[in-house]
């Protein structure tokens, strides 16, 4: 799993290049709805985000689209993580931090530091994620291994060299024009090579307040973790996409439907628990935030008769949901 804030300006840019029909695609094609677009912290499958990378560069048509996306981003789309890492007084430091943090923003990949007598390098290894085009999604994730680098080696500064994760495909020279570095193809993972010393360096600017590890727990899980929170995305996309039910869910995590029961089975509950959570919360947040009629709101979470849904919200909170309006309204 991985959050929406990780595509950065995906969405705006893909639009202006290609127009909304060609974003619409491309979130089509990675099964994502467009709620991932306004909600940069929803929780969305890793090998969703993959395709949606991959699908842009299909739409734009540009061999560059990822490099591109990479560049427009300055790393403050990933928050609480990002600022954890510079708030560090050294550079390793804040390398170690950003290992640390890394299962709070996306579980599977993972970051590591080598070091020579002269030289360190700092390498993010993806799993594998089979039949799937991961080019775009890497040439995106290296400028924002840059940008970190940058809060404590300076503004202009660049790599010695820098490697991929994928076989050389000819698109070297675009790439370069770009970020003119020296590129390596066909690595175990992305990596960026640097001067050792730099690793003592503490950051340019003056360090924020510094956040503890248990303030960037807090503030980037949620509370839910494991097969609860990846169900719940599923189920939000779903409503977003008006279907509902655990084989669709199931679908869209990459599982079977029973596989995913027996993980629920192993957390206490199971998927109509999960989906009148998911349901609760989200009619809350409608009715507090958007002059939605219920009859509006029933529909969005999946409810063929308002009245079905007027029931729910009655047995979740014991007040009718047109009743929950007025008291957010009134206070």
């Amino acid at each position: 799993m991985t959050t929406a804030a990780g595509m950065g300006r995906l969405p705006s840019w893909l639009e202006a290049v290609a127009g909304r029909r060609a974003l619409d695609r491309a979130l089509a094609r990675a099964r994502l709805p467009e709620a991932v677009i306004r909600d940069p912290a929803l929780r969305i499958p890793l090998h969703s985000m993959v395709e949606l990378f991959s699908a842009a560069g299909r739409e734009s048509g540009d061999p560059a689209a990822g490099l591109r996306i990479g560049l427009g981003m300055n790393g403050a789309e990933l928050g609480a993580w990002l600022d954890y890492g510079v708030s560090a007084p050294s550079l390793r430091i804040g390398l170690q931090r950003i290992a640390w943090a890394m299962p709070l923003f996306q579980s599977g990949p993972a970051f590591a530091l080598a070091e020579t007598a002269r030289e360190a390098v700092w390498s993010y290894r993806m799993p594998r994620l089979r039949g799937l085009d991961r080019r775009h999604h890497s040439d995106h994730v290296l400028p924002l291994i840059i940008a970190f680098l940058r809060c404590y080696l300076g503004a202009d500064w660049l790599p010695r060299r820098i490697g991929l994760d994928y076989p050389d495909d000819g698109r070297g020279t675009i790439l370069s024009d770009l970020l003119p570095v020296e590129w390596h193809f066909g690595r175990p993972e992305i990596w960026v090579a640097f001067d050792r010393a730099g690793l003592d360096r503490p950051p340019v600017a003056p360090p924020a307040p510094e956040l503890t590890c248990e303030q960037v727990r807090a503030r980037m899980q949620r509370g839910a973790a494991g097969a609860l929170a990846a169900l719940e995305a599923a189920i939000l996309m779903d409503l977003g996409e008006e279907r509902t039910g655990i084989d669709h869910a199931a679908w869209r995590l990459r599982l079977g439907p029973r596989s995913l029961q027996r993980q629920l089975a192993s957390e206490g509950t199971t998927y109509r628990e999960v989906l009148g959570r998911v349901r609760e919360r989200q009619a809350r947040a409608l009715l507090h935030e958007t002059d939605l009629s219920v009859a509006e709101i029933a529909h969005r979470l999946g409810y063929t008769e308002p009245g079905n849904f007027t029931r729910a919200f009655q047995a979740w909170t014991g007040v009718a949901p047109s009743g929950f309006a007025r008291l957010c309204r009134a206070g």
